[in-house]
C-alpha cells in the first residue's frame, strides 16, 4: 500500500482510528495546503500484538 504523494511534500500527518471491541481500523491521512492524501484502511486486533503492528505500521508508513 503506498500513497500517492511526493516524500518531503507534506506537511502534516495524521492517524485516524476507530476502535471496536475486537479490532481496530486505522488510516493515515497526509496534507498539503492546498489538498489531502489518505492510505487505505488497515484493520488491527485489537491487543498488544495488534497495537504493536499498528505502530510499525504508522512509523513505516510515516517516512514514505
Amino acid at each position: 500500500m503506498k500513497p500517492n504523494f511526493e516524500p518531503g511534500k507534506w506537511f502534516m500527518q495524521c492517524v485516524g482510528i476507530d476502535i471496536a471491541k475486537g479490532t481496530f481500523t486505522a488510516c493515515l491521512c497526509m496534507y498539503e495546503f492546498d489538498q489531502g492524501c489518505s492510505t487505505a484502511p488497515v484493520v488491527f486486533n485489537n491487543d498488544k500484538t495488534g497495537f504493536n503492528q499498528f505502530v510499525k505500521w504508522s512509523r513505516k508508513e510515516a517516512l514514505k
